[in-house]
């Protein structure tokens, strides 16, 4: 009878175990999915202010659970598309005519690959996450 309980308690301890491991895999998914279309996203907008270009591309389309990061997203890229046109300013005149104005792309992807971006990124996903938790207990 002993035996029987401790293997029922062992049993339940794992099983504890596994379902709160998977729950905090889950959420590092969610939270790698969040993380890689909000910078996404952000590098589209970056490119389209700082090329004053729409881009009509589906992956440029923001998902449905970052419409409330929108306004986020185009703010940042509006101060990269400033600094984009600051340096497209400065090179006029020191490289070929060809080239003026087509570092954008280059700088929106420095932006894409920095601390930075992910680290507002990852904030907004804590902020999106305690708010879901809030909605769900009232």
């Amino acid at each position: 009878m002993k035996r029987l309980t401790l293997i029922s308690y062992l049993t339940s301890f794992l099983v504890s175990c596994t379902s709160t491991t998977s729950g905090k895999v889950e959420s590092k998914r969610l939270e790698d999915a969040f993380v890689e279309d909000f910078k996404t996203s952000s590098f589209c907008k970056c490119v389209e202010s700082g090329s004053n270009q729409t881009l009509d591309d589906v992956s440029c389309r923001y998902p449905d659970y970052l419409y409330s990061e929108a306004q986020t997203i185009s703010n940042l890229a509006k101060l990269e598309g400033d600094k984009i046109r600051i340096d497209s300013i400065r090179r006029v005149g020191r490289v070929a005519e060809g080239m003026e104005g087509k570092r954008a792309i280059e700088m929106c992807l420095k932006f894409y690959k920095s601390r930075e971006l992910d680290s507002v990124a990852r904030a907004r996903f804590k902020l999106s996450e305690k708010a879901m938790k809030n909605a769900q207990n009232n």
